[in-house]
């Protein structure tokens, strides 16, 4: 998971250009919502801003980094993502998965609330894009916390209050957390990198909740770490001019956020700056497992 740097008036000219009068009309349907209190079905639809979040991730989940189709044709392979759910909010995780997750005794994870955040369903500071994975089969609905529960809060500055364990890489609106300062990865693996406290709690349920070290993903990073490695060793020892070229372009696209799995590939790059034994060995695992 990476940041993607966009301030909300940037990211409200996008949207107003890719689809006119929508913000006017998502206004006007949360006034509804404020009215009822509670959602409000209807409303602009969320698929015409969905190309918006799509772009500005370049094409990747919002929170695992695989790759999102970019074709129309493909769309209904993507979501509009509420990081907040718009409905109701059911409690998260099961009991007897918590252990498994290592989720001490006394590890607060947020109220159910019937209501959800209604007045957040129409707000675009709310919005990512991510996979049916991701958004469907493991987040759905659920949404833990360490804090009070704010559900008629529309301030998504003032629902930092909440302390979300849940990380949010959009902008810094909404979540001013770095998630590269919070997970690593120790090859294709994710790993905490804080030792205590809500950011390491953060990234210990981020990791969790969205399964990131899940066999898919695993694989697709290791696909990553092979390419990356093998230029790596062109750049550096390849005599050939036009093959240390290429190589450095492949190393520029895959540490520039517009490939998927970046955050894995930027640890693996540090890595092979600092300790090319211990790279090597990632890479020999990441051809077993990339090509099994």
């Amino acid at each position: 998971m990476i940041r993607y740097r966009v301030t909300v008036l940037e990211l409200m000219k996008r949207i107003e250009s890719q689809a006119p009068g929508w913000l006017e009309k998502a206004r006007n349907w949360t006034d509804k919502a404020r009215k009822v209190k509670k959602f409000v079905e209807g409303g602009p639809p969320w698929r015409d801003v969905k190309s918006v979040f799509t772009e500005l991730q370049s094409s990747k989940c919002l929170y695992c980094e695989r790759c999102l189709p970019r074709a129309p044709i493909s769309d209904v392979e993507r979501d509009v993502e509420h990081y907040r759910p718009k409905k109701a909010v059911h409690s998260w995780p099961p009991a007897a998965s918590k252990r498994d997750l290592g989720l001490i005794s006394g590890f607060p994870l947020g109220s159910a609330s019937a209501e959800g955040y209604y007045l957040l369903a129409h707000n675009v500071l709310n919005y990512g894009a991510s996979c049916k994975t991701c958004n469907s089969s493991l987040k759905g609905d659920r949404f833990p916390i360490a804090g009070p529960r704010r559900t008629q809060e529309d301030d998504v500055r003032k629902l930092r209050a909440e302390k979300p364990y849940l990380l949010f890489p959009i902008g810094d609106y909404a979540d001013t957390d770095d998630p590269e300062d919070l997970i690593g990865f120790l090859g294709t693996t994710p790993i905490v990198k804080v030792a205590n406290g809500h950011a390491h709690r953060r990234a210990l349920v981020t990791i969790g909740f969205f399964q990131l070290d899940r066999d898919d993903l695993q694989r697709e990073r290791a696909h990553v770490l092979t390419t990356l490695w093998e230029a790596y060793e062109d750049l550096q020892r390849h005599r050939s001019k036009k093959r240390r070229m290429v190589a450095k372009l492949k190393i520029d696209h895959l540490l520039s956020g517009k490939w998927h799995h970046t955050s894995c590939a930027r640890a693996y790059y540090a890595l092979l700056q600092t300790d090319r034994a211990q790279a090597e060995q990632y890479y020999d695992l990441s051809v077993r497992m990339a090509f099994r």
